[in-house]
């Protein structure tokens, strides 16, 4: 009689399932040997010219506080949105207040473009503020400019202006076209 072999396909089965298992169980971990946490949010991330801390960005003139930001894959843009309590810093001192829906920001010159609902207000002056739907900072001349028609408001009137330039540094404001009155008693 013929001896035929029986192959006992059942523990071939299982053992080349425990084989792959196996497998995969190596795969996982090794993927995982060369990754590296994640900062917490707590630990500070520094740029060139400031830190990132816990929603909060610190530049030498500025800080803001915001909801969410993204940088682009060259690391030079930082696109920042609900950006809230933006205050410049004027020899020291607190000279501007700012809130932006968003905000774009040049990482290596810190100019930056604030668009949608966009308020700024000057600190220490007779509650003067602007409402705007884009403001435009360079840093290197330290120039604010509302380059989009805004509403000026000081001691509870509102003016509408064509075009606003702030100058930090020289203290001054150039206000463009204006339209309504305001009475200046003080």
């Amino acid at each position: 009689m013929r001896n035929i072999r029986r192959w006992n396909w059942k523990a071939i089965g299982i053992v080349a399932g425990l084989a792959l298992a196996a497998y995969v169980i190596v795969g996982v971990y090794r993927a995982g040997l060369n990754e590296q946490a994640l900062p917490s949010a707590l630990q500070p991330m520094h740029l060139q010219s400031g830190t990132v801390i816990n929603h909060k960005l610190t530049l030498k003139d500025w800080t803001f506080e915001y909801d969410d930001a993204s940088v682009s894959a060259d690391g030079n843009v930082a696109t920042i949105t609900g950006v809230h309590d933006g205050i410049y810093y004027r020899k020291g001192k607190p000279y501007l207040k700012l809130d932006a829906a968003s905000m774009t920001l040049n990482r290596s010159t810190l100019d930056f473009t604030a668009r949608g609902r966009v308020h700024v207000q000057r600190i220490g002056t007779t509650n003067e503020s602007f409402d705007t739907d884009s403001v435009v900072w360079t840093n290197a001349t330290k120039l604010l400019v509302l380059d989009h028609p805004a509403y000026f408001r000081t001691n509870g009137q509102t003016l509408t202006v064509l075009h606003v330039t702030l100058d930090t540094k020289a203290d001054e404001l150039k206000i463009g076209q204006i339209t309504g009155s305001v009475d200046m008693k003080q």
